[in-house]
Parts: structure tokens; C-alpha cells; sequence
């Protein structure tokens, strides 16, 4: 399994969301538009935050040297699921399994900037979405950020132009979309290449929870399939399903 952040290392704890055709598909758990987020841009470990109704969720980022938009990981997370490592010493009591949300942070959430998107929510395709922001073209829908990743990050994400349209290639998947149109001006490919240069550096961008998920578990990954018992202890205490993977 290829994920754009690598793959899973041995000996180590995730918190995951798995894919399962009984389940609601990933664009139904986005946060729409994204909640601002004034804490740090990148947590090491999650952080622990406590709602209006004294509930505790746990917040996590999303690099984004490995995900320079948030379409690269909803895509790769529709496709693989969500695998996100922590501290292996990290303790989840006070945590609540199937109230506690597992909340995820991107740095690029909400464009701070002009811009206009011919685009179409994801959110669209969940059952029982019928809020008047997700109609096309809306500026304040999650969706509009499929085509502000029109630009390419280094090997990470690189995109290539065709007319109105372009595709976005990671390490993990492709998908394309519409090319926007910010602060007036189509963006351009730089040459007969059709790529596209980096984000420009006058655009500012701040950061947001992109995704929430009320259900989730952990991964210990050990080729020897062997948990350490304080590790066992802490997440089974807690409620949460622990499962040993090879992998």
C-alpha cells in the first residue's frame, strides 16, 4: 500500500479509519467549509480539545510536506483509508469511543485570497446533504479546494494542464479538476510543458479542520506481531479496539 507520507513503520501506533463498502464514503466526513483552527499548524502528537458539551476530541495535522492540499489526502483517505502514527507512549483516556471525533487539521483550509472555481462539493454524494452551500461554484464549499491545488509542490504533487482542466499526480493517486480562476486571472502553465509553478507567495491560507470522524480505532504494526502491554493497556482501558497488523 503507497501512501504519499510512506509506508507504516514497524513497531509503532495509529490511529486509523478504515474504508468498508458497508460504511458512508470518505466526502461525507469533511468538515464543510472548514473550521478555522487557531492552534499550532503542526501537532507532533494529538491534541486533546473539549466542545460546548464537555466531550474530548483529539486533533492531529496533516503534513503538509507529504500533502501540500487537502484534496491529496481525502483522496489517498477515500481510496486507503486514514492511518495517522502517533507517540507510541500517547494515552487516550478521557477519550470517548463513538463520541470522541478524531479531528484533522490542514494548513491550506480556507484561501485567504480572490478567486473563482467552477466546482462541485464532494460532499454532494452523501446521503442526506442538502445545504445550499454545497451548489456549484460555491466559494465557502469545502469543494473549491480541488481546483485551488491546480499549482505543483516538488515531487509531492505535480499537476499538468489540458485546457480548462488539469491533473494532479501524487505518490498515492490522480485526480483533476477545474482550473480556477485567482484575483482575476486564469492561472497559466509556466511553459510548452503544461506544468504549473508553486503556490505564489502573496496567497495566504489558514489552517482548519477538513475532516472529522466520530469512529475510529489503532493499529500497532509489528512484523512479529508482538504489542507492548503498557501499549495494550492504555488503549483497551480507554475502550478504543486495538488491532495487531504485520504491516
Amino acid at each position: 500500500m503507497v501512501r504519499a507520507c510512506g509506508s507504516r513503520k514497524d513497531n509503532s501506533l495509529y490511529a486509523v479509519v478504515e474504508t468498508s463498502p458497508e460504511g458512508l464514503p470518505i466526502p461525507c466526513f469533511l468538515f464543510d467549509p472548514p473550521l478555522r483552527w487557531s492552534g499550532p499548524k503542526t501537532l507532533r502528537a494529538p491534541m486533546v480539545i473539549e466542545d460546548r458539551t464537555g466531550t474530548r476530541h483529539a486533533v492531529m495535522s496533516i503534513g503538509m510536506a507529504h500533502y501540500p492540499f487537502v484534496p491529496d489526502f481525502v483522496v489517498e483517505a477515500a481510496d486507503q483509508g486514514v492511518s495517522k502514527r502517533l507517540p507510541r507512549d500517547w494515552d487516550p483516556s478521557g477519550l470517548i469511543p463513538g463520541k470522541s471525533k478524531l479531528l484533522l487539521v490542514h494548513p491550506r483550509a480556507l484561501p485567504e485570497f480572490q478567486f473563482e472555481a467552477d466546482h462541485t462539493c464532494p460532499k454532494r454524494a452523501c446521503p442526506g446533504e442538502k445545504d445550499p452551500q454545497h451548489e456549484k461554484g460555491d466559494r465557502n464549499c469545502i469543494g473549491a479546494l480541488w481546483p485551488l491545488s491546480v499549482w505543483s509542490e516538488g515531487e509531492v504533487h505535480q499537476t499538468e494542464v489540458h485546457d480548462d482542466r488539469f491533473t494532479a499526480t501524487t505518490p498515492s493517486v490522480r485526480f483533476e479538476s477545474r482550473v480556477p480562476a485567482v484575483d482575476g486571472k486564469t492561472v497559466e502553465p509556466l511553459d510548452r510543458t503544461n506544468k504549473v509553478g508553486r503556490v505564489p507567495r502573496e496567497l495566504e491560507w489558514t489552517p482548519g479542520v477538513v475532516l472529522a470522524f466520530p469512529r475510529w480505532k489503532f493499529d500497532w504494526v509489528s512484523k512479529k506481531r508482538v504489542v507492548p502491554r503498557e501499549v495494550k493497556e492504555r488503549v483497551e482501558k480507554a475502550g478504543f479496539v486495538l488491532d495487531i497488523v504485520p504491516e
